[in-house]
């Protein structure tokens, strides 16, 4: 665990720093002038599409790792409410997803909000980042504790396994939390590597065994999908989908669920014209008819469409329908271990 402590004194007056990374204390100095500039006018904005690195350029000191800190500490407390004595929170960080949970202390009891907000997700992630190092990858677990009068504590743990936090008690322990996933732990592996020196025991124990594997069999029924570049992309989400339900322990392979979570995805996370695209496909392949043209503009988000277009709802059926059945084969092609 890397322990830094800093005062970042309320409104920003001025900054004091003091660390302990394996080193007695060390000052660090004010924060600069452009970085309270960027904060005063544009705090939502600071660190906007993950941008960090184009803002302050490649970091390569201590100090410029304490001046993403003291970003994230005054970002966190513009966002509480007055009142407060002192406010945790916890972010948990895999690949490319990521969850923060928030404990604040009042003169009553403890509340845990405001939801953090994009910037300190944002910020959050371009500290870890930041802190990568090649032989020991990436921290898995940051704490961040903050006081009134502008004091705070960071806390990186690296080597602990993690917990998605649902729940936090003022100090920051996990009240509530759920298990990551195996195919978490590989994705953030792939995109961190660590050294076999700096793997702890307890990711190559969960990652040893190997994923979850797939025949290469198509069902008589969708068989004429495989020449579909467009629905063997699909195909590579429903696998993906039950490498996750199906990770630990007894997997839970269950179509609908499969079904369900690929078809959230897709209409989440696509254009109107690309799901059209899947059931002309279809259509060519003999399995469905020719899907009636919308109302709506095809180069718009699938979700908003969907709110507006009785046509594009019903062409929907349709491909949820198809999305059902590749479940059903995929949860079929699983090998057993």
């Amino acid at each position: 665990m890397i322990v830094s402590t800093a005062s970042a004194v309320r409104h920003r007056d001025h900054l004091d720093h003091s660390a302990r990374i394996h080193c007695p204390p060390v000052e660090v100095g004010r924060i600069e002038d452009e970085m309270r500039r960027l904060l005063t006018e544009d705090p939502a904005g600071l660190l906007r599409g993950g941008d960090a690195h184009r803002r302050f350029g490649r970091l390569s000191s201590s100090a410029d790792y304490y001046e993403l800190q003291n970003t994230l500490a005054i970002l966190t407390f513009d966002r509480l409410e007055t009142g407060w004595r002192r406010a945790t929170s916890v972010f948990v960080s895999l690949g490319v997803t990521a969850r923060v949970e928030r404990a604040v202390e009042t003169a009553g009891n403890v509340m845990h909000g405001p939801p953090a907000d994009l910037a300190e997700f944002e910020a959050w992630s371009a500290l870890r980042e930041a802190m990568t190092e090649k032989e020991r990858g990436a921290w898995f677990t940051g704490v961040l504790r903050l006081e009134p009068i502008g004091a705070y504590r960071f806390e990186f743990v690296w080597d602990d396994e993690p917990r998605w936090p649902l729940l936090i008690d003022i100090e920051g322990n996990l009240l509530e939390s759920l298990p990551v996933e195996k195919a978490e732990l590989r994705e953030d592996l792939s995109m961190h590597p660590r050294a076999a020196s700096h793997t702890p025991a307890w990711l190559v124990e969960r990652l040893g065994s190997a994923p979850i594997g797939f025949r290469d069999r198509w069902t008589e029924t969708l068989a004429p999908l495989a020449e579909s570049p467009n629905w063997n992309i699909v195909r590579d989400m429903v696998r993906d989908v039950i490498q996750v339900i199906g990770d630990d322990s007894q997997p839970l392979l269950e179509s609908d669920v499969v079904a369900e979570g690929v078809s959230s995805d897709l209409i989440g996370s696509t254009r109107a014209s690309q799901l059209m695209r899947l059931l002309r496909d279809a259509s060519a392949a003999g399995l469905v008819e020719e899907p009636a043209s919308l109302r709506s503009d095809e180069s718009r988000p699938s979700s908003a469409v969907l709110k507006e277009d009785d046509v594009f709802r019903q062409n929907i059926l349709v491909l949820m329908h198809l999305v059902d059945q590749l479940a059903t084969q995929e949860v079929a092609n699983v090998v057993p271990a």
